[in-house]
């Protein structure tokens, strides 16, 4: 099941996601921008965004537990994302990856497209990618 978090869900996230602080995770649940997939009541997986340039949705984080990956989960996800942008009427999503991460073909598979890269000090290729919703 999907559904959006909700601030009961803030200390597990937290838990499995090292990658932000938890001001701002408590922000964007609060946003709804935290979808998580529950099976049988417990958390698997979760996919999170922001606005980038304050009105284009990126996706900053997708992430499945491993013992459910190669599920389709992810999959499904990414599609209830898409869909509930287009209500919200949006019309294209970003979200990036590093070079070497296996993620950038998965997101290349559900048409996203390269938009450019860069590369911050001390890291690695950071490839964006963007995907065309629908008409603007």
């Amino acid at each position: 099941m999907i559904r959006h978090a909700t601030l009961e869900d803030l200390n597990i996230l937290l838990d499995l996601d090292n990658d932000i602080e938890y001001s701002e995770m408590e922000n964007i649940i609060k946003l709804e921008r935290v979808l998580v997939y529950e099976n049988e009541d417990k958390l698997i997986g979760w996919l999170r965004y922001n606005m980038f340039w304050d009105h284009i949705p990126f996706l900053n984080k997708l992430y499945i537990l491993k013992p459910y990956r190669n599920k389709g989960i992810g999959l499904e996800l990414m599609n209830y994302w898409e869909t509930e942008l287009r209500a919200m009427g949006h019309y294209l999503a970003m979200t990036s990856s590093l070079a070497e991460e296996s993620a950038q073909h998965f997101y290349r598979k559900l048409e996203y497209q390269d938009a450019g890269s860069f590369v911050l000090p001390g890291e690695n290729l950071e490839i964006i990618f963007v995907k065309q919703l629908g008409q603007v």
